[in-house]
Order: structure tokens, then sequence, then C-alpha cells
């Protein structure tokens, strides 16, 4: 009898955790320029051009999850990057420099 009971709310429970899934990622072409890197934090703040079909040009702190890529960032590099959107959750992807700075 208790399973009986309990079979309802195991469905229950089991369809509720089957119907949270990841949305998929989107991806947007990034290029623009350092203003500053935070190594500690993981952030690099850009001064970048308006993103078709996502934002205008701003400048805005990013996260960057690969440490090797951040650390070899300089104020004043020019970068083009992949800006991806994950559940909500942005960050920047396959960076290249472009430019670097004046007496980098």
């Amino acid at each position: 009898m208790l399973a009986v009971c309990l079979l309802p709310g195991i469905v229950l429970v089991s369809a509720g955790c089957a119907s949270k899934h990841a949305e998929p990622s989107q991806r947007f072409h990034l290029h623009g320029k350092i203003v500053s890197v935070n190594s500690t934090n993981g952030y690099a703040e850009i001064d970048h051009d308006a993103i078709p079909g996502f934002m205008d040009a701003m400048t805005m702190s990013y996260r960057v999850p690969d440490a090797r890529a951040l650390a070899s960032l300089k104020p004043g590099d020019e970068i083009a990057a992949d800006v991806v959107v994950s559940n909500g959750i942005t960050h920047l992807e396959n960076i290249v420099v472009v430019k670097r700075a004046s007496g980098s």
C-alpha cells in the first residue's frame, strides 16, 4: 500500500527533473579593445563594437574561463573573440589578439 501511495509522487518528481534542460548556447562575434584585465576574478573589461543581433557597442566586463588566454591580454590589445551565452551566463572563447597595444 505504501508503494502505491509513493508512486505518484515519484513520477511527478521525475517528470519535473526531466523537464529542466540546458538551453543551447548562442555565439556572437566580438571585436574590441582591452580596457583592463582582472586575472584574480577571471574577467576582462572590453570596449567593443556593436554585436549584431545581441548588443550595441559598449564597454563591459566579460568572464574569460581560459586563464592562459586571459593572462596573455594587456590593456590596449585589439581582440576578436566569440561571446558565448549559455543559460543566461556570458563568457568569451577563442580569443585572438588582432593587434598588440603600442609598446607591448
